[in-house]
């Protein structure tokens, strides 16, 4: 059986592609349908669209271009820990961006779910990966 072809990485597919992990149930260290923790939720959206990312919020957070909270867009990811100023190895939680104000992610406790963005915790960065990712075709086009 042959892996399937990524799908395009654009904002608007992957966006639709974390939505279809609405109600994954939360489970730590997870990485499929079964049950998805937050840093398996990112990697695993990406992944699907052909961006590899490492395992762990805090080494996710390695990659990109850091933007400020107040720049951030649809697609981006977004970091949350204990405080502001703590390192990246303290992050806790990783979000995906909907808007400035909202995010997907895998809520600990609960599922993956859309919220306000404050509900990831204390903001501690963020980082875009999508700029100048070409949109990916389907070898049958």
């Amino acid at each position: 059986m042959e892996a399937a072809a990524p799908r395009p990485a654009s904002v608007e597919a992957i966006l639709q592609t974390a939505r279809e992990f609405l109600g994954v149930p939360y489970l730590w260290g997870g990485v499929s349908g079964f049950g998805i923790d937050c840093s398996g939720f990112v990697q695993a959206v990406f992944g699907m669209h052909g961006v590899s990312l490492p395992r762990d919020a805090h080494q996710q957070a390695e990659r990109g271009q850091e933007i400020e909270e107040d720049t951030v867009e649809p697609g981006d990811l977004v970091y949350f820990a204990a405080s502001p100023n703590v390192p990246r190895r303290r992050i806790s939680h990783v979000a995906l961006a909907v808007d400035r104000d909202h995010i997907l992610h895998a809520l600990g406790g609960r599922a993956v779910v859309e919220t306000g963005k404050r509900a990831g915790g204390v903001f501690w960065g963020a980082r875009r990966l999508l700029k100048g990712i070409p949109e990916r075709r389907h070898q049958s086009e």
